[in-house]
Protein backbone atom coordinates (compact mmCIF):
# COMPACT_ATOMS: atom_id res chain seq x y z
CA UNK A 1 0.00 0.00 0.00
CA UNK A 2 2.74 2.50 0.96
CA UNK A 3 4.61 1.66 -2.25
CA UNK A 4 1.50 2.63 -4.22
CA UNK A 5 1.35 5.96 -2.38
CA UNK A 6 4.98 7.00 -2.73
CA UNK A 7 6.18 4.88 -5.64
CA UNK A 8 6.83 6.58 -8.95
CA UNK A 9 7.07 10.09 -7.57
CA UNK A 10 8.85 12.68 -9.66
CA UNK A 11 8.80 16.41 -10.44
CA UNK A 12 5.56 16.07 -12.44
CA UNK A 13 3.75 13.85 -9.96
CA UNK A 14 1.12 15.31 -7.62
CA UNK A 15 2.56 13.46 -4.63
CA UNK A 16 5.97 15.06 -5.17
CA UNK A 17 4.39 18.49 -5.57
CA UNK A 18 2.36 18.00 -2.39
CA UNK A 19 5.61 17.22 -0.58
CA UNK A 20 7.26 20.38 -1.91
CA UNK A 21 4.19 22.41 -0.97
CA UNK A 22 4.52 21.15 2.61
CA UNK A 23 7.96 22.75 3.06
CA UNK A 24 6.65 26.31 3.72
CA UNK A 25 4.06 24.95 6.15
CA UNK A 26 6.73 22.99 8.02
CA UNK A 27 9.05 26.02 8.05
CA UNK A 28 6.23 28.19 9.41
CA UNK A 29 5.48 25.65 12.12
CA UNK A 30 9.16 25.48 13.05
CA UNK A 31 9.26 29.28 13.22
CA UNK A 32 6.23 29.40 15.53
CA UNK A 33 7.78 26.78 17.79
CA UNK A 34 11.21 28.43 18.04
CA UNK A 35 10.24 32.11 18.00
CA UNK A 36 9.46 32.29 21.73
CA UNK A 37 13.14 31.52 22.35
CA UNK A 38 14.18 34.71 20.59
CA UNK A 39 14.90 37.92 22.51
CA UNK A 40 12.02 39.79 20.85
CA UNK A 41 9.91 39.61 24.02
CA UNK A 42 12.67 40.83 26.34
CA UNK A 43 11.90 44.53 25.96
CA UNK A 44 8.30 44.12 27.11
CA UNK A 45 9.24 42.09 30.18
CA UNK A 46 12.17 44.36 30.97
CA UNK A 47 10.28 47.66 30.85
CA UNK A 48 7.37 46.27 32.86
CA UNK A 49 9.61 45.04 35.69
CA UNK A 50 12.51 47.46 35.92
CA UNK A 51 10.72 50.74 36.67
CA UNK A 52 9.49 51.59 40.18
CA UNK A 53 5.70 51.78 40.49
CA UNK A 54 5.59 55.58 40.50
CA UNK A 55 7.56 55.74 37.21
CA UNK A 56 6.29 52.57 35.54
CA UNK A 57 3.68 54.20 33.27
CA UNK A 58 6.12 56.81 31.96
CA UNK A 59 8.88 54.20 31.60
CA UNK A 60 6.67 51.80 29.68
CA UNK A 61 5.45 54.63 27.46
CA UNK A 62 8.99 55.69 26.65
CA UNK A 63 10.09 52.09 26.08
CA UNK A 64 7.13 51.33 23.85
CA UNK A 65 7.59 54.54 21.85
CA UNK A 66 11.30 53.83 21.36
CA UNK A 67 10.64 50.24 20.31
CA UNK A 68 7.97 51.14 17.75
CA UNK A 69 9.98 54.06 16.35
CA UNK A 70 12.97 51.78 15.83
CA UNK A 71 10.69 49.24 14.10
CA UNK A 72 9.28 51.99 11.85
CA UNK A 73 12.76 53.27 10.95
CA UNK A 74 13.95 49.77 10.19
CA UNK A 75 10.93 49.18 7.95
CA UNK A 76 11.51 52.48 6.17
CA UNK A 77 15.25 52.07 5.56
CA UNK A 78 15.63 48.31 5.07
CA UNK A 79 14.76 48.34 1.32
CA UNK A 80 17.33 51.09 0.71
CA UNK A 81 19.94 49.20 2.72
CA UNK A 82 19.40 46.01 0.72
CA UNK A 83 19.63 48.02 -2.51
CA UNK A 84 22.81 49.84 -1.47
CA UNK A 85 24.61 46.85 0.05
CA UNK A 86 24.62 43.13 -0.63
CA UNK A 87 21.69 41.52 1.23
CA UNK A 88 24.01 39.09 3.01
CA UNK A 89 25.98 42.03 4.42
CA UNK A 90 22.80 43.69 5.67
CA UNK A 91 21.66 40.51 7.40
CA UNK A 92 25.16 40.02 8.84
CA UNK A 93 24.93 43.53 10.29
CA UNK A 94 21.63 42.69 12.00
CA UNK A 95 23.05 39.38 13.20
CA UNK A 96 25.95 41.23 14.82
CA UNK A 97 23.50 43.68 16.40
CA UNK A 98 21.67 40.73 17.98
CA UNK A 99 24.97 39.39 19.35
CA UNK A 100 25.73 42.81 20.82
CA UNK A 101 22.24 42.89 22.33
CA UNK A 102 22.86 39.52 23.96
CA UNK A 103 26.17 40.71 25.41
CA UNK A 104 24.52 43.90 26.71
CA UNK A 105 21.65 41.97 28.29
CA UNK A 106 24.00 39.52 30.02
CA UNK A 107 26.22 42.37 31.30
CA UNK A 108 23.72 45.11 32.13
CA UNK A 109 20.23 43.73 32.76
CA UNK A 110 19.78 42.58 36.36
CA UNK A 111 18.00 39.32 37.17
CA UNK A 112 14.57 40.17 38.56
CA UNK A 113 13.16 36.72 39.30
CA UNK A 114 12.10 36.38 42.93
CA UNK A 115 13.48 39.78 43.96
CA UNK A 116 11.49 42.87 44.99
CA UNK A 117 11.98 45.91 42.81
CA UNK A 118 13.33 47.86 45.76
CA UNK A 119 16.08 45.27 46.30
CA UNK A 120 17.07 45.51 42.63
CA UNK A 121 17.19 49.30 43.03
CA UNK A 122 19.43 48.91 46.04
CA UNK A 123 21.73 46.51 44.18
CA UNK A 124 22.00 49.07 41.39
CA UNK A 125 22.81 51.81 43.91
CA UNK A 126 19.45 53.54 43.54
CA UNK A 127 18.09 52.87 47.05
CA UNK A 128 19.50 53.81 50.44
CA UNK A 129 18.69 50.88 52.74
CA UNK A 130 17.61 47.27 52.53
CA UNK A 131 15.30 45.59 55.06
CA UNK A 132 16.88 42.65 56.91
CA UNK A 133 14.32 40.27 55.42
CA UNK A 134 15.86 40.75 51.96
CA UNK A 135 19.11 39.17 53.07
CA UNK A 136 17.24 35.85 53.29
CA UNK A 137 16.44 35.81 49.55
Amino acid sequence: MSNALIGGTGPNDWRWMLGVEAIPALADTLLCVTLPESPRWLIWVFISEIFPSRHRAAGQSLGSFTHWMAAALLTAFFPAMVTAFPPALVFLFFCLMMVLQLVWVKAMVPETRGRPLEQIGHDLGLAESVPASWNKL
